[in-house]
């Protein structure tokens, strides 16, 4: 067999394995990391991988080119409201947001849309401007990640639990 056919095997035996490796979640490139393999094949299982993923790798990790709307197990909001239990209407909490996402920029400003227990828009109406959807300088600004702490009042809901949830916007 000539060194050609050879190669081109080589390469389809790779590919399979790719495939049926992505198709149980397991693929790692240093599995291809053979000396004498040519190195335009890992551009492409760099690509491969981008287009079963969708661009999201899903390692853990917001990385460039992944945002909140293609990778959601990588770029996450979160939402933490201090104190969170037993809240009455007029009490003052601290609302803590951070997220995750490559397409935010060092210095940019942010927006965020603020709901409390799926149905209430909670800004500074009702106690909380952080929600008015203005923009606001965060505390922490690094490339992909943002975080901010204000403090609010709780609106008239009922005693107990609450979920809140917050919107980012990205300017």
């Amino acid at each position: 067999m000539d060194t050609n056919k050879k190669k081109i095997i080589i390469f389809l035996v790779y590919v399979a394995i790719f495939f049926i490796a992505t198709s149980f979640r397991f693929f790692q490139i240093s599995f291809f990391s053979s000396p004498n393999f040519p190195k335009s094949f890992f551009t492409g299982v760099a690509a491969l991988q981008d287009y079963y993923y969708g661009g999201c790798t899903q390692n853990g990790v917001c990385e460039s080119g992944e945002t909140q709307e293609n990778c959601p197990a990588d770029c996450q909001t979160i939402v933490s409201m201090n104190p969170n239990v037993d809240l009455t209407q007029g009490q003052q909490v601290t609302v803590i947001i951070a997220f995750n996402d490559s397409r935010y920029v060092t210095g940019r400003q942010v927006s965020y849309r603020l709901l409390l227990d799926d149905s209430i828009v909670w800004n500074s109406t009702n106690g909380c401007p952080l929600g008015d959807n203005t923009k606001v300088t965060p505390d922490i600004s690094l490339q992909g990640y943002v975080k901010i702490t204000r403090t609010c009042i709780v609106p008239k809901i009922n005693i107990g639990s609450h979920k809140l949830e917050a919107t980012p916007t990205i300017y």
